[in-house]
């Protein structure tokens, strides 16, 4: 359940306790900062990074128990390094199939998950990515990077055959039902907006908010 940017501007940890009081058992964030805010209003859950984390933020990251999604090996290792002595931390690991704004090539993945498994303080809980147009009305590159996914995930669960695989976004959970795998990311959709403008879909949405106002003054101009 994505509760970043203060969950769309409804409020994070408002939403993010009504979800965990409905059934939630993970959270998904964009930052550390953003992940502290949930840990300091008293949210024990799974609370998941999906913005870029970078070593310097290794620290924080174990101190608040978040689960980062790393696309390097540096990341991992940092974490790994600053949560010596400690309770292994899940990371999971970004595959950039087509976004390219971060995740690593997937020809790069077996290696980089050989290392973490190899590493102290993380293990390599699962597999993502991001789509970059699954709000489109042309889905073909959609499914192109749903089917680079899959063939990284094939090759990696000979070794690691419990990886969470995670991919959807609101936009692509109704637009592309195969991208569900094992969890979707639902953000604009919980909050009764559909960014894939599925007819359908928009007629059994609720959007949880309202804005109202009064008018204080018409001009008429040139």
């Amino acid at each position: 359940f994505v509760v970043k940017a203060n969950a769309y501007g409804h409020g994070a940890a408002e939403v993010a306790r009504a979800a965990v009081t409905a059934g939630v058992e993970l959270l998904a964030v964009s930052s550390v900062d953003e992940g502290r805010e949930l840990r300091e209003a008293g949210l024990n859950v799974g609370v998941m990074l999906l913005g870029p984390t970078v070593p310097d933020q290794a620290a924080e990251v174990v101190h608040w128990r978040l689960i980062a999604v790393c696309g390097d090996i540096a990341t991992a290792r940092a974490i790994g390094g600053a949560n010596r002595g400690g309770e292994p931390l899940p990371v999971h690991l970004e595959i950039d199939t087509g976004m390219h704004r971060s995740g690593c090539d997937p020809a790069e993945a077996t290696t980089i998950a050989r290392s973490i498994g190899q590493m102290h303080g993380v293990y390599l809980a699962g597999l993502c990515t991001h789509f970059s147009a699954a709000d489109a009305k042309d889905l073909s590159p959609t499914r192109r990077q749903l089917a680079i996914l899959l063939a990284t995930v094939e090759e990696m669960r000979l070794s690691h055959p419990m990886l969470i695989v995670h991919a959807a976004n609101s936009a692509a959970i109704s637009a592309v039902p195969t991208s569900h795998l094992d969890l979707v990311r639902v953000g604009l959709a919980a909050y009764g907006y559909d960014p894939s403008f599925n007819a359908l879909l928009q007629e059994v949405l609720t959007p949880v908010m309202e804005l109202s106002t009064q008018v204080t003054a018409l001009r008429r101009v040139r």
